[in-house]
């Protein structure tokens, strides 16, 4: 299971939660690449939005209690224990601790578990120059996290589904990346006990 948290261009979700609609600090899972609750923080109130977004996304990573959730940095974590002390009826924060700790049995940080121990031949780690590097192309032609920002704003103001299906489509190519990204590490790891 791939876990993503959306963010604001300064990186400050906790802040930023309140003042958007619903567009910050929600937690998107995917499954076989399916998205999964996306549209949630695409309508409603912002904190109700918010709130129903983190409730579902959480009931989803427990009913599927078996799947490895994988993530990219200490991001997606920091998130969640904000929504957790935002909204406590949620989930408690020894649930939150305890899947981001229990490494590799039910958590793994694709970039400070793995792609940092390792060498590419990139100018960065980010899961898009990486998963560039493996041969994935976003669909869309300017894939970026400032960008999703701008067009969560025009969505907010136009409503133009159009918009909300280009924000769907990166987010979820955000994490096919990361599993392109997750699969090479296998395939370097099998050649390496090849050997």
């Amino acid at each position: 299971m791939s876990l993503r948290a959306e963010g604001t261009a300064c990186g400050q979700p906790s802040e930023q939660i309140t003042r958007r609609e619903a567009g910050a600090g929600i937690p998107t899972a995917t499954v076989r690449s399916e998205p999964y609750y996306q549209a949630a923080r695409l309508s409603g109130a912002a904190i109700k939005g918010q709130w129903e977004a983190f409730a579902a996304a959480w009931a989803f990573i427990r009913e599927h209690a078996e799947a490895v959730v994988v993530y990219y940095s200490k991001y997606e974590r920091t998130v969640y224990r904000d929504l957790q002390a935002k909204y406590p009826e949620v989930c408690g924060s020894e649930e939150i601790e305890a899947l981001f700790s229990a490494v590799p049995e039910r958590s793994f940080d694709l970039y400070y578990d793995a792609v940092r121990q390792s060498e590419w031949p990139t100018m960065d780690y980010s899961v898009r120059t990486l998963a560039k590097f493996c041969g994935f192309q976003w669909r869309d032609l300017d894939p970026s996290g400032a960008s999703s920002i701008q067009w969560f704003d025009e969505w907010v103001r136009t409503r133009d589904p159009a918009i909300k299906q280009r924000i769907l489509d990166y987010n979820e190519d955000d994490c096919v990346a990361m599993r392109v990204v997750l699969d090479r590490m296998r395939g370097m790891s099998a050649g390496v006990a090849a050997d």
